[in-house]
């Protein structure tokens, strides 16, 4: 199967025709399964402020925001009338052709599981993730949904120089064994 990751930013989630805009772009995909991540938005962004200000333990402000990124999930699932896939078995033999992941649990058995688990720190946001999925899939494009431009030709230590991805995504990216597409779209214009 043609898997394609998209990674739909949690800053998009006010964008003016967030649901027509998604839905369009979802269908453009050239891929047989799409596979949509959605970053945390505006709840991750109140999460980091509260950890600072309690001095949470990485760990406990890492899977908090995972949680986040479960509700935004759901949040996008009920928008755009996409099913809601909740395991990784389950999503590599999904029927819909376009579907939303949680990634909770999923996250949760690789980093018991992985030669490379993802760090549990705000080093690691959405983007790795996402990418860290698209690995697992074997996926053939991982594209990332932003807010902000990004210059071509892709390099991902410049997208994390300038904070278009967070500071694990190169180490991510350079552990991957299959061809992967990337793609940066500025999606907030």
């Amino acid at each position: 199967m043609k898997f394609a990751v998209v990674k739909v930013g949690g800053s998009l989630e006010n964008i003016a025709s967030y649901e027509e805009r998604i839905t369009r772009f979802l269908q453009s995909v050239n891929a047989s399964q799409v596979v949509v991540v959605v970053g945390g938005g505006a709840l991750v962004n109140q999460l980091r402020v509260v950890s600072a200000r309690e001095n949470w333990p990485a760990t406990k402000s890492h899977w908090a925001a995972i949680r986040a990124m479960s509700q935004s999930a759901e949040t996008a699932s009920r928008r755009l009338g996409l099913e809601i896939v909740r395991s990784f078995s389950t999503l590599v033999h999904a029927e819909k052709s376009v579907v939303i992941f949680d990634c909770f649990d999923w996250l949760s058995e690789r980093q018991a599981s992985s030669e490379f688990p993802l760090p549990e720190s705000w080093d690691v946001t959405s983007d790795s993730i996402a990418l860290a999925l698209a690995c697992d899939l074997a996926a053939e494009q991982l594209i990332l949904l932003k807010s902000v431009d990004a210059s071509e030709p892709i390099d991902v230590d410049r997208l994390a120089d300038d904070g278009i991805v967070d500071a694990h995504f190169p180490i991510v990216w350079k552990r991957t064994t299959q061809p992967i597409h990337l793609q940066v779209v500025n999606f907030a214009t």
